[in-house]
């Protein structure tokens, strides 16, 4: 029996030889049969079918060699490319053609198919389509729908494909009676409740299918993951109604068997296992693993993470297993710019988010430009010895051209906070600041704005609720940070307060609307005024874009900023 020797292909142009190969799967040194030459013509014929080439020919040609060896040669002629020039239905009297072809991933040709491929016929993804049309009508209610077998009519000499479909929609059909079995564990009402769909509502699978997602979801916060939730539907043509029964095994109550964790090449297993919100050996509860999904993935670490569950060692266990993916987390980043305000804008940092793999924080950054120098470094601990505490220190050094005066600041801070609750926290940061104010001319120093230098030293609680879903790149939930601040444990003596609000919810499809506002207000105590150095300016890309400082705000009477204290 001779073997497969050299396959050679001729007239490949709209799909590669590497692809055709791949499909017919014939490999050099493989023992050869005649058969194989027949199912070879038949993957490349739909390979092209898939690709639109419907008159695709394909000669072979079978050649012994003296190492008896069977080289295969086959001739490829192509032909044009056949599109779907129209998609019509008959029968369709409640639903338009625009509303069903919507349903489906087969579409006509149009002006962009040269881009998105679209209007190319593929039978398998037809047949799915019709599924998907059936699908459409018995979530209406249209329950005894008939979607026939759609018709192709392929036009060799214009090189096109109309396809036709004919539908039987027949009788709408709402839901009758609702019933279920109560139990100790979930009451009736709240079963009922959970099935989003009432008596007298227009029938839909899939609602009935997401009630029974949310019934057995009820069950498996109580610990019985394994609950057998089964709608039973009894249909009723004189009253063309469906009568709803639900019936629910919840089985043996499970708890948490072994957690394990995969992937993290970096990430220290107690950096992942402390964001659990479930302990080996406590009763399961399908909500804290979905927020221990949420913690891991808001570490902000892992480009994917994954949970999934299985049987544990006993029956009454469920082992959980955790795949994450590791994403760079350090960053060294250079830039530069131009601004009418500041001129040549330079800056640049470096910074780790997972120092050493166990979710330390260190940042270091520098901005430089004609008005202002900064310098900043920052260390994060956010579980210090695994705790819910977080700890930091702060050092800075900043200078500013504010064009009434010139403010250099040297300081430092430490920083602490604590977890209320899942969504709750609350800080405290304590800050002391060395500040030099140089440059004020002559006819605009007054006692509230003079050269000098002046210490400030204070203390800022800092409240925060965040419900986000996620951390980077968040699609509902909200955040609201309440900071105040109290200065006068040493230098200047003022406070200040300040709310930071953001709103995300999604629109349409993945697009999401996000409304986000600040507010502030501050003044000085003790026979004291706000210092100038600590009033707030709006204007520039952080702030206000298309303004400088100059035109928003209090000036002095050479026209340069002073400052406010609200913002």
């Amino acid at each position: 029996i001779p073997s497969i020797g050299d396959v050679i292909l001729y007239g490949t142009h709209e799909v590669s030889e590497e692809d055709i190969r791949e499909k017919i799967g014939l490999r050099r040194g493989t023992t050869f049969q005649e058969y194989m030459i027949k199912e070879a013509k038949e993957k490349v014929k739909l390979l092209y079918q898939e690709k639109g080439f419907f008159f695709v020919e394909i000669d072979t040609v079978s050649k012994k060699s003296a190492e008896n060896l069977m080289n295969i040669h086959m001739r490829i002629s192509e032909g044009k490319k056949v599109g779907i020039k129209e998609i019509r239905f008959s029968g369709n009297k409640i639903f338009s053609t625009g509303d069903l072809k919507e349903q489906m991933e087969t579409n006509a040709e149009s002006w962009i198919s040269f881009i998105d491929e679209s209007g190319i016929y593929k039978k398998d993804i037809l047949r799915l389509d019709m599924f998907r049309l059936e699908g459409y009508y018995q979530d209406n209610g249209y329950i005894r729908v008939r979607i026939l077998e759609p018709k192709i009519n392929i036009n060799k000499k214009n090189k096109e494909i109309s396809i036709f479909i004919s539908i039987e929609e027949g009788a709408r059909y709402r839901i009758g009676k609702i019933s279920t079995e109560a139990n100790e564990i979930i009451s009736e009402d709240e079963i009922l409740k959970s099935i989003q769909i009432k008596s007298k509502d227009i029938y839909s699978m899939s609602k009935i299918r997401a009630g029974v997602l949310g019934i057995a979801e009820l069950y498996s916060e109580r610990g019985y993951a394994y609950a057998d939730v089964n709608p039973v539907v009894k249909v009723n043509d004189k009253t063309r109604t469906v009568d709803l029964s639900i019936e629910i095994d919840n089985g043996r109550k499970v708890y948490v068997g072994e957690i394990s964790v995969i992937g993290n090449t970096r990430t220290l297993d107690r950096v992942i296992r402390r964001e659990f919100r479930l302990m080996e050996g406590e009763l399961f509860d399908s909500v804290k693993l979905k927020r221990s999904k949420q913690r891991i993935n808001n570490l902000q670490f892992f480009e994917d993470v994954k949970i999934d569950t299985r049987r544990g060692k006993e029956s009454d266990l469920i082992d959980i297993i955790t795949t994450v993916t590791e994403r760079p987390t350090g960053s060294i980043n250079v830039g530069a710019g131009f601004s009418s305000n500041e001129n040549l804008i330079f800056n640049a940092g470096i910074s780790q988010n997972n120092f050493l793999g166990r979710g330390q924080r260190v940042v270091f950054s520098t901005n430089l430009s004609s008005r202002r120098t900064d310098f900043n470094l920052s260390l994060t601990d956010p579980r210090i010895l695994d705790t819910e505490i977080l700890g930091g220190i702060d050092a800075f050094n900043r200078k500013t051209d504010f064009f009434s005066y010139k403010a250099r600041t040297t300081g430092g801070g430490v920083r602490f906070g604590k977890s209320l609750s899942e969504f709750d926290w609350i800080g405290i940061n304590y800050k002391y600041d060395d500040i030099e104010i140089t440059d004020v001319s002559s006819t605009a120093g007054s006692a509230y704005l003079k050269n000098g230098s002046r210490v400030t030293s204070r203390i800022s609680p800092t409240f925060i609720n965040d419900t986000r879903d996620d951390f980077l790149n968040p699609s509902s939930g909200s955040r609201h940070v309440v900071r105040f601040g109290l200065a006068g444990l040493g230098g200047a003596k003022f406070h200040k307060m300040n709310y930071e609000g953001s709103y995300y919810r999604p629109l349409v499809g993945k697009l999401v609307g996000m409304v986000h506002g600040t507010i502030s207000w501050a003044d000085g105590y003790g026979d004291e005024s706000l210092p100038i150095f600590e009033r707030y300016y709006m204007g520039g890309p952080r702030s206000l874009r298309g303004y400088t400082i100059k035109n928003i705000g209090p000036k002095d009477d050479e026209g340069n900023p002073l400052g406010g204290n609200q913002s």
